[in-house]
């Protein structure tokens, strides 16, 4: 039930970003739950924070278990659009820097369960 990054949260953020791993969670002072599942621990402490839940999966089968659980908790999703060859947020920051990424995941949220 372990959430890496929830120390670097701070309360003048308007949104949480949650993805699977640590390093991508490092590159954009997001959350991970350190895998492509969030327990309802988890979701808790997550939903404690009293932001805009924003869940980026990564691009691949397991990442569909991300976005299985945002639909359950009720978070959103984004579908951030990146070249083919960059499955996660981590390699989108190496790509295309960091700021990019998050206005790019920010942007591209989604609240309607049936779009995802």
């Amino acid at each position: 039930d372990y959430i890496y990054g929830l120390d670097a949260q701070q309360a003048d953020r308007r949104f949480v970003i949650i993805v699977e791993g640590q390093y991508d969670a490092l590159a954009i002072s997001g959350l991970s739950v350190g895998t492509n599942r969030v327990s309802q621990n988890q979701a808790d402490v997550i939903n404690a924070l009293c932001k805009e839940v924003i869940v980026v999966p990564d691009k691949d089968r397991a990442g569909r278990d991300l976005e299985e659980d945002a639909i359950r908790y009720g978070w959103s999703v984004s579908f951030p659009v990146w070249d083919k060859g960059v499955k996660d947020v981590a390699k989108a920051v190496e790509t295309y820097g960091s700021l990019f990424v998050l206005k790019n995941i920010i942007e591209h949220r989604e609240t309607n369960k049936i779009k995802f």
